[in-house]
């Protein structure tokens, strides 16, 4: 939510939207920390296991820009190491695991242990 002058507060509970979540609920809305995060999807073709990983980072944008997105979900705004059309291409789903710092290496040192194919985007 917005404080009174305007800044967004650390975090808020907001009524879910009852036209896409009829069961009611609530949303946990809050802006993530800006600063490096790594980006990372497992994901499984033909019973096989393979990882997309990529860096990036969180950057600050004008609290305006959230009526552009849902609101009362979690937000970020990322600067991706990777091309749009490159993640499209590469992704295999709609969501991401994201964590605050540069954990790429780790990933990938992670997947060679458990035989996953690493696909690191963006280097």
């Amino acid at each position: 939510s917005l404080g009174a002058g305007g800044e967004l507060t650390k975090s808020s509970l907001l009524s879910s939207d009852s036209i896409y979540y009829p069961g009611g609920g609530i949303a946990v809305q809050y802006m993530a920390a800006l600063g490096k995060v790594t980006f990372a999807r497992l994901a499984r073709k033909a019973g096989k296991y393979w990882m997309v990983v990529f860096g990036g980072e969180f950057v600050e944008r004008p609290v305006e820009k959230l009526q552009e997105a849902s609101v009362e979900w979690p937000q970020a705004f990322a600067r991706l190491s990777v091309p749009p059309e490159v993640l499209i291409e590469n992704l295999g789903s709609n969501h991401l695991y994201t964590v605050a710092g540069g954990y790429v290496d780790c990933l990938v040192e992670f997947c060679s242990m458990m035989g996953i194919e690493a696909k690191v985007l963006g280097r």
